[in-house]
């Protein structure tokens, strides 16, 4: 059975507001405008998110192609990059409860799916490079994974463990 949130889990708030993450720092919009997001399961305001406009945008995007353009990642060995990327994947790990509480709550998602496939398909497609993804998932998860390779192309099959009789979903 998939576990949900209790009653008391889905009326909790996060108690700051969001900001936006802008040249690596967190900032609150250039117009000081927030929306609220909501539980969907019910209907209670969760926290106030900055609302990004078209200047917020173009400062993220001018950071950014500066960074791509000018910055250490662009001289970075690749063996360092896929370093810091499992790094990050580590971290996400290390917060995996706390950010699947956090997924499930602002979607209505079962926290098991949020825990056991969200999470994990997040940092296997988000951090780890395509070639790498089924094993990573199948590393940091209860996933199985398989792969076969005919021809030079390949093709794989992830499938979630559990006992029988039950869901993970």
């Amino acid at each position: 059975m998939a576990a949900v949130l209790s009653p008391s889990e889905t009326s909790r708030s996060v108690s700051s507001p969001t900001k936006l993450l802008i040249n690596n720092k967190w900032v609150d919009s250039q117009s000081g405008k927030t929306f609220p997001t909501f539980n969907p399961a019910t209907g209670q305001e969760i926290t106030q998110v900055a609302e990004a406009d078209a200047g917020d945008v173009d400062l993220a995007v001018t950071s950014a192609r500066q960074a791509l353009e000018r910055g250490a990642w662009r001289t970075t060995s690749a063996s360092e990059r896929g370093r810091l990327l499992n790094r990050l994947a580590d971290l996400l790990e290390q917060h995996a409860d706390e950010l699947a509480y956090l997924e499930s709550l602002d979607n209505g998602m079962p926290l098991s799916t949020a825990r056991n496939i969200a999470l994990p398909l997040t940092i296997a497609t988000s951090v780890t490079s395509p070639a790498g993804q089924t094993r990573t998932m199948a590393r940091r998860s209860r996933l199985t994974a398989t792969t076969s390779v005919t021809r030079g192309t390949s093709r794989s099959a992830l499938s979630v463990r559990s006992r029988p009789g039950t869901s993970q979903c």
